[in-house]
């Protein structure tokens, strides 16, 4: 194969091709190099020169007693900024940054007089103003002269930096993931994440930026975060919108990386990276239906240019942790969304029990009647609680579904008028029962039973958040000779709920035809907290004790159809009912005005718990017996802890053994 080269043959042949280093070493002045001119230097060193050129891969000489260095087209990206100036410049002066690194590998191979070869070796390059933390693999082997000394070094080799990363990477991130596989809750796996993260990288702070549930994203606060050693954290109030144009980035979904603070053109914020010790800093986003809902963000206390490795590792583990929060939240989400409709059901089921135990009727056939009137109302309050994912429903659509029965047909027999009054769950539920009777009324014995009767509703609210409903019926002459009198558990409950659980009033007059009820009841919006009321008897104080015997029992319950059952149950049962209360407010006010021996009060409140009542009990020593609708055991930190409950619905016979057994047990 050889016979068919060039039979023309140049002693300078080893510097023949286009290739940029071939035209560099050649135009090169070496007339005062200690190299000396390429036509002076020895064949060992032609020939490997030769080979090194002519190479794909990329390869470079070490020559002479300083190891001045040549290398190739492929060689040349190595050194990074210091090509072409290294070209024939001494090892030591090229690689002054890693001298440490190759000069004992060098001394090895001329001693031993054997070639060296390493993998995935750590070469900590300053090539572009700072240290990058870089990996390769490569060989030395020995050239030697033709007295056959030692005189140079033969080296190929190339960068693994990539390889090694992405190994590491993939390890970090498994156990990473197993990690938060076993992490306990949102807040414990944010900060883990932060604490892996920042080892991973040697990190001076790792922190997440997380809006949370209902957060606002322009606030988007530091939600965990991890520091080295005697570090201050960030300042977690610190708005977001103060980063400047480094929120601004983030908001726009786009990665931030400043290698240096020389980069931060804002003095601001530039100040405030310089007050926290960062040199260098990684922010990366996460988006959620084009809006930025979290951030992780990486400082370190040295310059460093950030690599896309980094960045796509800093993104998936903030992959893992948001996908690992997210689960972690709809499964609260979901404990939450099951107890709470535990707790609607058997609040649900109290209700009804207490709708079946206190209707009156003359025969089983007129008890079914109005039982199932009971719940059909119930019924169509729950579908606009429901339909309103029960924030609130407005007081004309409840008129409105009450009375729809009596607008069809030819003409509509009921009109409405009022402004808008949104009433909150509890307080819907109760006017839907109160306006039922009203109807049930107006069907039975007022205007709804006459062919041409009609009803008008019309409302309005004080300043003082009192709503005033005037419910006006009209009927034919012959119809209207007297008013009606209702009787039972319609007019039982209606005096009940309104006087003693609103505290409000109903005042019925009958003139020239007409029945007027008008109602004046405290109210109870969507979204609005619960203002104080005043329990009351009938004369306006706490009811007096029956008997010396009798024990005194204070009621607090929100609903009032379960609070009037529950309050007849203890009366039957011997005890005397001092007040029956459905807020905070108005049990406290109770418990100061006449306290009780004993009490029986529903956890949850509307939208308050009945926590201070507890607390207030408690202080005085009185026991007490919690009513829920809950399952689920109270957090061990919470003062209903250790206290004795009964679940509803519940029965008579129930509540008394629990509450002979509450007699002698003292309170706490």
């Amino acid at each position: 194969m050889l016979r068919r080269q060039n039979p023309h043959r140049d002693p300078m042949s080893f510097l023949a091709g286009d290739s940029e280093m071939a035209h560099r070493i050649r135009n090169f002045d070496w007339s005062g190099h200690p190299l000396g001119p390429p036509e002076t230097w020895p064949q060992s060193l032609r020939s490997a020169l030769g080979i090194c050129l002519k190479s794909a891969f990329p390869t470079a000489i070490y020559w002479g007693s300083e190891m001045h260095l040549l290398y190739n087209d492929a060689w040349s990206a190595i050194p990074g900024p210091r090509h072409p100036d290294c070209l024939g410049a001494r090892a030591r002066d090229v690689w002054s940054d890693i001298w440490h690194v190759i000069e004992p590998q060098f001394t090895q191979l001329i001693e031993s007089g054997e070639g060296i070869f390493v993998e995935d070796q750590l070469l900590p390059l300053r090539r572009y103003g700072f240290e990058e933390e870089t990996y390769w693999n490569y060989s030395f082997t020995p050239i030697r002269g033709e007295d056959g000394a030692i005189e140079g070094v033969f080296n190929s080799g190339s960068e693994t930096t990539d390889k090694v990363f992405l190994r590491r990477q993939t390890e970090f991130l498994l156990s990473l993931s197993d990690m938060l596989r076993t992490a306990s809750g949102p807040d414990r796996t944010m900060t883990s994440a932060c604490e892996a993260l920042g080892r991973h990288f040697g990190a001076q702070r790792v922190g997440l930026r997380d809006a949370g549930p209902g957060a606002r994203p322009d606030i988007l606060p530091v939600a965990a975060e991890w520091t080295a050693a005697g570090l201050l954290p960030v300042d977690a109030a610190l708005p977001f919108e103060d980063l400047g144009a480094v929120a601004a980035t983030l908001a726009r979904g786009h990665v931030i990386r400043i290698d240096c603070l020389d980069r931060i053109t804002d003095p601001a914020v530039r100040t405030h990276f310089e007050a926290l010790g960062s040199a260098a800093f990684l922010a990366v986003p996460w988006t959620a239906n084009g809006e930025l809902v979290a951030a992780m963000f990486v400082h370190l206390d040295r310059e460093r240019r950030w690599t896309s490795d980094d960045v796509t590792t800093v993104e998936k583990v903030l992959e893992r942790t948001m996908g690992a929060i997210e689960r972690e939240r709809a499964r609260l989400r979901e404990q939450v969304m099951m107890r709470e409709i535990d707790h609607r059901a058997r609040n649900l089921l109290a209700v009804v029990r207490a709708l079946a135990r206190i209707t009156d009727a003359p025969d089983i056939a007129a008890y079914r009647v109005k039982f199932m009137s009971s719940l059909e109302a119930l019924s169509k309050t729950h579908a606009l609680l429901a339909a309103e994912r029960w924030t609130g429903v407005s007081l004309h659509n409840l008129l409105e579904a009450e009375l729809a029965p009596y607008q069809a047909g030819d003409g509509a027999r009921a009109t409405l008028d009022g402004p808008p009054i949104l009433l909150d769950a509890e307080m819907a539920q109760t006017m839907a029962m109160i306006l039922h009777e009203l109807s049930t009324n107006a069907a039975k014995h007022g205007a709804l039973a006459d062919p041409e009767g009609t009803i008008a509703v019309s409302w309005s609210s004080t300043p003082e958040d009192v709503l005033d409903l005037r419910w006006t019926e009209s009927s034919r002459a012959d119809r209207a000779a007297a008013p009606p009198k209702p009787t039972g558990f319609g007019s039982d409950m209606l005096g009940h709920v309104i006087d003693k659980q609103l505290g409000g009033e109903i005042v019925r007059d009958f003139s020239g035809g007409r029945l007027v009820c008008t109602l004046r009841l405290p109210l109870r919006r969507a979204g609005q907290a619960d203002a104080p009321r005043q329990p009351a008897g009938d004369d306006g104080t706490a009811p007096a004790r029956d008997a010396p015997s009798a024990q005194r029992i204070l009621v607090v319950e929100d609903d009032p159809i379960v609070a009037m059952d529950l309050a007849d149950t203890l009366e039957t049962l011997g005890y005397t009912v001092v007040a029956t209360a459905h807020n905070v407010a108005s049990a406290l006010t109770s418990l100061h005005k006449t306290p009780p021996d004993l009490a029986v009060i529903d956890i949850n409140l509307g939208r308050e718990t009945s926590e201070p009542i507890a607390r207030e009990l408690l202080a005085r020593g009185i026991p007490f017996l919690l009513s829920t609708g809950y399952e689920a055991e109270a957090d061990p930190e919470s003062v209903f802890a250790s206290q004795p409950r009964i679940i509803k619905p519940f029965s008579s016979t129930e509540l008394k053994e629990r509450l002979g057994a509450l007699a002698g047990r003292p309170a706490g």
